[in-house]
């Protein structure tokens, strides 16, 4: 029975080989681009969501108005957001604000050698942040202690560049100058992560530097330099929407600007 099938099947497709090699290359074509499609999906929505609190893990984003008409939207925020957020909205875990400098190639110079042997970068990406960081998002360290990050000019590498800088030495006790002279002490390396986020980086510097690199604390307390993204971790059974409510009435008390909050989740 199968042979004769066999012989069918053989006989029809001698009989008509264009039709056949049609529906076989529309068929090919069909299941690549469904196979596109998917890859696609997975990879857009597959960012940050290997976070053990991903689920309640969420960006502030700001949107701006003119004349009551939306204009933007953008992840740019006041980092005195972050202090209300902490103190004044309880459906908040803790709130935490970085400052995100994703390098091209026209980034700070750093250099991670001596005078006499420079090793020059300015390719990093360089995350400032709080060791609170630590609380919100999975970051595995190899060696060091994160919570030193606390002091000014310190700083942890990941175990790819401190391979790259450092082969077969530990790095950690070793430092960097930036181009304004001042020098940062390594005090840690971590794995960087290996699959989707939208916050890639190689190095995080302690947030605490860019108020003592500049002797003011605008960098805790203003309300007009939005450079910060600041994300939040929402306690267990608290919805999106429900601290986004109150977040948009605090802006209102804080900022006189016509604006507004949204918190997106990854």
């Amino acid at each position: 029975m199968l042979r004769h099938l066999l012989n069918i099947s053989i006989r029809t497709i001698k009989k008509r080989p264009w039709l056949h090699a049609t529906n076989l290359l529309g068929l090919s074509v069909g299941l690549a681009a469904f196979s596109l499609i998917l890859y696609y999906y997975q990879y857009q929505t597959g960012f940050d969501d290997f976070h053990t609190k991903a689920d309640r893990l969420c960006r502030v984003v700001m949107t701006r108005y003119i004349n009551g008409e939306w204009v933007s939207e953008r992840p740019d925020n006041y980092p005195a957001l972050t202090e209300v957020l902490n103190q004044e909205i309880p459906e908040i875990e803790l709130a935490q604000m970085v400052m995100y400098s994703q390098q091209t190639g026209t980034g700070i110079l750093m250099n991670f050698g001596t005078e006499d042997k420079p090793l020059l970068r300015d390719d990093l990406s360089v995350l400032s942040a709080d060791p609170g960081i630590f609380n919100l998002y999975d970051i595995e360290m190899v060696s060091g202690d994160y919570t030193a990050l606390k002091e000014p000019f310190t700083g942890i590498i990941s175990a790819e560049l401190a391979q790259t800088l450092y082969p077969n030495e530990n790095a950690i006790g070793k430092t960097w100058k930036e181009d304004d002279g001042r020098e940062y002490l390594i005090i840690g390396v971590f794995q960087p992560w290996e699959k989707n986020s939208h916050l890639n980086f190689d190095l995080i510097k302690s947030f605490e530097s860019i108020g003592a690199r500049h002797g003011v604390d605008f960098h805790r307390t203003s309300w007009d330099w939005d450079r910060m993204k600041v994300y939040v971790l929402l306690k267990d059974g608290v919805t999106k929407d429900q601290a986004e409510n109150k977040i948009d009435s605090l802006l209102f008390d804080h900022k006189s600007t016509k604006a507004g909050m949204d918190l997106k989740e990854f």
